[in-house]
């Protein structure tokens, strides 16, 4: 059996400061890096966090309780997004578990519920959206994905990431 099934994911701090008191202007943050400056440096940051550069911008490392996790930072100067791929999980129960255990972590942790839609679970921040969801295209290897993103209004593609759940 898996190791990382466990229900309860601790779940990084992904702001700055409690969810209550948030600025709106002020970045997500990732394991407390703030999602600003460019891809170099927040590369160089999650390195300092532990994480292994793999190359390609990507990164791999323990996160949540789960180690080989591949988090994949992507958008220009500031960083917009940072995609955390939690390892293929091949038995259903086992990944139905770790989607709900992170998906429960993270209404703790923000005291909001998500708004979802099928296996999408979306948490509309006053700084950003945080989703998870759980990746089922492959018949026999699944994975959740969870993904910081940076405010919508400070990208350059404001029309389409606005709200997740409109495009799925």
């Amino acid at each position: 059996t898996e190791k990382n099934q466990s229900p309860t994911i601790n779940i990084p701090s992904s702001t700055s400061t409690t969810s209550t008191s948030t600025s709106s202007s002020a970045p997500l943050s990732f394991k407390g890096i703030p999602m600003t400056g460019s891809l170099q440096t927040f590369g160089q940051e999650l390195v300092k966090a532990g994480f292994r550069s793999a190359g390609n911008g990507t990164y791999t490392g323990d996160f949540a309780g789960y180690s080989g996790c591949k988090i994949t930072p992507s958008g220009s100067n500031p960083v917009q997004e940072v995609r955390i791929d939690f390892p293929v999980i091949s038995d259903w129960n086992a990944l139905e578990k770790a989607y709900d255990g992170l998906q429960a972590s993270l209404t703790q942790k923000y005291g909001m519920e998500p708004k979802v839609d099928r296996n999408l679970a979306v948490y509309e921040l006053p700084n950003g959206t945080i989703s998870l969801d759980a990746d089922v295209a492959n018949q026999s290897t699944w994975h959740v994905i969870l993904k910081y993103t940076n405010n919508p209004a400070v990208t350059l593609n404001t029309g389409s990431r606005r709200n997740p759940i409109g495009d799925v």
